[in-house]
């Protein structure tokens, strides 16, 4: 969060959800709301992925909404860390596609 501001001048709302059953999308779309974006980061894929799903419950109430999911590349999660960290999403990816975003419009 603060690469995006300090670097692209994007100030970001974030929210950690550690529960996703029964999901309760309601702070999520009080943020949408407010920013007309949702950004959702998960260890998971993409494909099924509960980021997915909360965008989905999101942009059926706000609108228009810009979205974004990211997520761990679509093979299974290794073991060991320097295997697992080029699965899951990184501080770089997140900041990058973040940042794209924004950039085109």
């Amino acid at each position: 969060v603060r690469e995006l501001f300090d670097v692209h001048e994007l100030l970001a709302e974030v929210l950690i959800y550690t529960q996703i059953g029964p999901i309760d999308p309601r702070a999520a779309i009080e943020s949408a709301r407010r920013t007309g974006v949702l950004v959702t980061v998960e260890e998971g894929t993409a494909s099924c992925g509960i980021g997915g799903e909360f965008i989905s419950c999101v942009s059926e109430v706000v609108r228009p909404l810009r979205s974004l999911r990211i997520a761990s590349l679509p093979v299974p999660i290794p073991s060991p860390r320097d295997l697992e960290s080029q699965v899951l999403p990184s501080k770089r990816l997140i900041v990058e596609r973040v940042a794209a975003l924004f950039s085109h419009g």
